[in-house]
């Protein structure tokens, strides 16, 4: 292990630390393979309970909804942690560009493909490597020769070191053990991956993770990527969990959460740009359901809701109205009927000019503002921009 671990750092080193300029090219298969091997030691000497295959198979359909084919020869697979979706299985060092999570099937253990030098103290373990940054690294550009960074130029090296070897034990402590306490450690230094698990892949199965996210994601997009999910495989899948966290908040909480479900109604319902475009029957059932639980919600602690008609005075409300009973209105108890009591109530405020007219007035302006500032809305940002800061 060590002449392997050797080698590589050296061939790392000489290449330098500069992404933007061809360092990382020539990583490979075996560049990974080194890193996991060296980590797999690190996990055991924290310990980590390496899980059966059958329970590792299991969790990671769970959490990131991949299946692991033992009968592929393939010892890794790959995911994108900013939600794209990657069928190839590639193998690229992570960057703000790339970033990729490995699962190594023989191993069982989840990590990002980092330089070795991001994680081993290679001067204190292979002081000789030295030898190999002694000379500066000069490429030549068409703007002139350009001389590049080398892992020792690399400010606060060993704390970002340090912080990654945490953080590759705590994500998987967390996930794979089902440690709390590394749960703890990661909301408060790596709260990225806690949130790109629930928003990015839908687990919500861990109701602590799920409020953890919930609470700290205040905008309409994030609010919209925790109600529900697209798969990989093109299924939109509406999160239920969330709910449930929903109406067992406090009563000031759920006033909130209500607001903030009614917000994002009147956002999504006229987002030219959003997905649930390409299919009207989807769009129904993943509004229908959320607007259906906001009326709940109100309803349980005594606050007017909106939630229902802001559908009612969609331009196509019909449309609405033909899909939720197609589908025998989702089989909700009193779908129907709170469909019905809001198309009924907004009838009677439209024909008799009563307030409830201001009120939809101004749901129908709000649309008009939401879809002509869907531009502005918060685009997906790479989660990781920063760890190498």
């Amino acid at each position: 292990m060590n002449y392997e671990l050797i080698q590589i750092l050296k061939k790392q080193i000489i290449s330098g630390a500069a992404s933007e300029y061809g360092s990382f090219d020539d990583y490979s298969e075996k560049d990974l393979q080194v890193l996991i091997n060296f980590e797999e030691q690190i996990l055991t000497n924290n310990g980590y309970k390496k899980p059966k295959d059958k329970d590792f198979k299991l969790k990671i359909y769970e959490i990131f909804g991949r299946q692991l084919d033992n009968s592929s020869d393939a010892k890794f697979i790959s995911m994108d942690i900013s939600g794209q979706c990657e069928d190839e299985l590639v193998f690229e060092p992570f960057t703000a560009e790339k970033k990729y999570l490995y699962v190594a099937k023989e191993n069982n253990f989840i990590t990002f493909f980092l330089p070795l030098p991001n994680i081993v103290d290679y001067l204190r373990l292979f002081p000789d490597l030295a030898t190999y940054e002694s000379e500066p690294i000069i490429i030549n550009k068409n703007e002139g020769q350009i001389k590049i960074n080398q892992w020792k130029d690399i400010p606060n090296l060993a704390e970002e070191r340090q912080k990654n070897v945490e953080a590759l034990i705590s994500r998987n402590k967390y996930l794979f053990n089902d440690s709390r306490a590394d749960f703890a450690w990661l909301k408060f230094n790596d709260k990225l991956f806690l949130e790109s698990l629930v928003k990015n892949f839908g687990y919500v199965k861990d109701q602590q993770l799920l409020k953890f996210v919930f609470e700290n994601n205040k905008s309409i997009e994030g609010l919209g990527k925790i109600l529900w999910n697209e798969k990989c495989d093109g299924t939109l899948v509406f999160n239920k969990e969330v709910i449930k966290l929903i109406q067992e908040s406090s009563t000031e909480k759920q006033e909130q959460y209500v607001d903030e479900i009614t917000d994002y109604l009147i956002f999504e319902s006229s987002n030219t740009a959003s997905v649930l475009n390409d299919d009207f029957s989807k769009k129904a059932e993943i509004l229908g359901k959320i607007a259906y639980y906001g009326e709940k919600t109100g309803k349980k602690i005594h606050k007017s809701s909106l939630c229902f008609r802001i559908l009612i005075w969609d331009e196509e409300r019909e449309k609405y109205e033909e899909e939720f009973r197609k589908s025998n209105y989702y089989n909700l108890p009193d779908f129907k009927e709170l469909w019905k009591e809001a198309k009924t109530e907004n009838e009677d405020a439209f024909l008799q000019n009563k307030p409830h007219e201001r009120h939809s007035v101004e749901l129908h302006e709000n649309k008009q503002n939401a879809s002509s500032d869907k531009n502005s809305q918060p685009k997906k940002k790479g989660f990781w921009d920063n760890l190498f800061r």
